[in-house]
């Protein structure tokens, strides 16, 4: 069994992709300033078609997108919880 600091080799050297990949997952402003076509969009982006101009909010489907949307990071944070948790307790980080 191999152990890491989180950002080593090893079976949890793959933290910092935890964090980059769910920071590029929500990102908003990216997508909104490149991309044009709507066959390009992201799943954040898709999300403001249930916003009408005039504040009549789709908020059934826009509920159920959201949570739809959430699932893989909820997996994604699930996974890398052990490892985030194991780099701190093996770097001596005292808090």
């Amino acid at each position: 069994m191999s152990v890491s600091d989180g950002f080593g080799g090893g079976r949890c050297g793959r933290s910092p992709l935890v964090l980059i990949t769910s920071w590029a997952w929500n990102d908003l402003l990216f997508s909104l300033l490149y991309l044009k076509h709507k066959s390009m969009q992201t799943l954040t982006l898709a999300m403001q078609g249930f916003i009408g101009t005039r504040g009549d909010t789709r908020w059934g489907p826009m509920m159920a997108m959201s949570v739809l949307m959430a699932l893989p990071m909820m997996a994604l944070s699930y996974y890398g919880q052990r490892c985030f948790t194991e780099g701190f307790t093996l770097s001596g980080v005292k808090g």
